[in-house]
């Protein structure tokens, strides 16, 4: 995972438990597949565009990443129709729905984990990072928002750290009073 707190928790992975698994069994299909167009068009697009970022400090880094986004997010799809389609190949007419209830309870089980380690992750872990409250300038959106909610119009006078803040911006956006 990227080490960097402003887009991520340091170190967690893109894929938890099963997504993991369907990620590298997908990689393992496109590979041994590489010979029809779609996956070795897969394995190409997702090579050339981790490249940059595997050769670049620091490494890995989410943001330079973004180009591998979909070949990422597809492998563990193609690992989870391998896998229907082997169950349905072993025979019959109720193996057929059989793959289908297969592929299903694969992709609930695995979207509803990623899904409930995602929302812990973020929503109370990462959001609440004192680091990642500072990076963001939740206190100036919290000192706006406690203004906007006031009826006081007293001027006041807010300083940020550095020039180069996004404070003007967030004031502009969170504190839209007319008055």
């Amino acid at each position: 995972g990227d080490p960097q707190i402003l887009y991520n928790l340091s170190g967690r992975p893109i894929f938890i438990g099963l997504g993991s698994i369907l990620f590298y069994l997908g990689l393992i299909v496109c590979v041994w597949r590489w010979k029809r167009p779609a996956y070795a068009f897969m394995l190409i697009w997702l090579v050339v565009t981790l490249l940059p970022n595997m050769v670049t400090a620091p490494a890995p880094f989410f943001y330079r990443a973004i180009a591998a986004q979909t070949p990422v997010a597809v492998m563990p799809a193609i690992a989870t129709v391998a896998i229907g389609a082997g169950v349905q190949r072993m025979g019959g007419a109720k193996r057929s729905r059989l793959a289908n209830a297969t592929v299903f309870m694969i992709a609930i089980f695995a979207l509803g984990q990623t899904a409930i380690t995602t929302w812990h992750d973020y929503f109370d872990v990462w959001g609440n990072d004192q680091e990642v409250r500072f990076q963001y300038s939740a206190d100036y959106a919290e000192i706006a928002a406690a203004l906007k909610a006031s009826p006081d119009t007293t001027p006041v006078a807010v300083s940020g750290y550095f020039v180069e803040d996004a404070d003007p911006i967030i004031f502009t956006q969170a504190l839209n009073r007319s008055d």
